[in-house]
């Protein structure tokens, strides 16, 4: 069997941290079940009568020597992650929080009070710009373009990467049995835009990786044992928290004078066109 290079892996994680981490991406996400043993992906790349791309994830187990991913398709989807880390996209994240950051309310739902039809145009407009959307399994944006756009679904239903048969235009992924990367090559995103748009720990996992964070703020507004915009919410404030993770403070723009509904773009020192 051709031996080839390894698929990227994530750096070392202390147990205790690993083991925060996956907790709270199981309440994130509403799923719980124990980790999967770690995944090595091979992409197998067809075409259905319908034309769809097929993508299949295969476990490393005891039988594949020394973790090596299995032969199918093998080359081409290491082409593609080689590809996809010397082009990495521009990350950017949206979010409009209440007056105490919280993204919902204590049932997981976004109130309308957090709905302004200023920030709801700038928001679909900015996704319309995107070439990946990244979310949760409970924060689809639902808007009129939605099932347009390429998305990955963090999920921990799959072992690492896997087609959604309900959208052909996304995939499920497992950060836990998959890079970013390998899932972007998986949708043969090579640079471009994705739009991270939440839930709580989906926005927190990108936090060193964000080039610009969008962050929009509803005055008079508390969702208290609401859902937080980052893990750290409500014990520090969430621009306390961007600018933790070395991003800056953009100038005040006001979407709305007679509600009081305002954006700060949160962006990195070395992002041009800030």
């Amino acid at each position: 069997m051709p031996t080839g290079k390894k698929p990227p892996t994530p750096p070392d994680v202390a147990p205790a941290t690993q083991k925060h981490m996956d907790a709270l991406l199981d309440e994130a996400l509403g799923e719980t079940f124990p980790a999967s043993d770690p995944v090595a992906i091979a992409f197998e790349k067809g075409r259905s009568k319908e034309g769809r791309h097929v993508f299949s994830a295969i476990a490393a187990t005891g039988g594949t020597p020394s973790g090596r991913i299995a032969a199918t398709g093998r080359t081409a989807a290491e082409q593609r992650i080689d590809q996809a880390e010397r082009l990495p996209p521009r990350i950017e994240g949206y979010a409009i929080v209440s007056e105490d950051g919280m993204l919902a309310d204590v049932a997981g739902i976004m109130p309308d009070l957090l709905k302004f039809e200023a920030d709801q145009r700038f928001f679909e407009r900015e996704l319309d710009g995107a070439d990946v959307v990244v979310h949760g399994r409970h924060s689809h944006e639902r808007l009129p373009r939605s099932y347009l756009r390429h998305r990955l679904i963090l999920t921990r239903k799959v072992p690492a990467i896997a087609a959604d048969p309900a959208n052909e235009n996304a995939l499920f992924w497992n950060p836990a049995g998959a890079s970013f990367e390998q899932a972007l090559a998986a949708l043969e995103m090579l640079g471009g835009r994705v739009a991270v748009i939440g839930g709580t720990d989906v926005f927190g996992m990108f936090l060193d990786r964000y080039d610009v964070f969008h962050l929009s703020r509803a005055p008079d507004v508390r969702l208290p044992g609401g859902r937080p915009v980052f893990p750290e919410v409500p014990m520090r404030t969430p621009e306390e928290v961007l600018a933790s993770h070395g991003l800056e403070r953009g100038q005040r723009q006001v979407f709305d004078s007679s509600k009081g509904v305002a954006i700060v773009s949160w962006g990195r020192s070395s992002t041009p066109g800030r």
